[in-house]
């Protein structure tokens, strides 16, 4: 990300909880992806806890680097099936 984004995304104490949040609805056994653009894709993880990350680490032995706020969690190998179907407006306008 370049710079300017970094700060208008400075990690704030009001982002956090929203972005614990969204790690405790990732506490799931699949996750299911579907678009109007055809995308129906699934993957199991049933195992594998949602991870929260909004730029403070506040406890000993955490980290975070993602200011912005991040909740993300990893599939389980070889589960996932279906496919994804990108629209040219999908691609993030940092990367362009």
């Amino acid at each position: 990300m370049p710079p300017s984004m970094h700060r208008q995304y400075f990690p704030t104490s009001a982002r956090q909880p929203i972005t614990v949040d969204g790690a405790k609805i990732l506490k799931t056994k699949e996750i299911r992806i579907t678009s109007a653009s055809g995308s129906d894709f699934t993957c199991k993880k049933e195992r594998r806890p949602g991870h929260a990350q909004s730029g403070i680490a506040d406890a000993p032995g955490s980290w975070d680097n993602f200011g912005f706020g991040c909740s993300a969690c990893a599939p389980e190998e070889y589960s996932a099936e279906g496919k994804l179907a990108y629209e040219p407006d999908d691609i993030c306008p940092v990367l362009r």
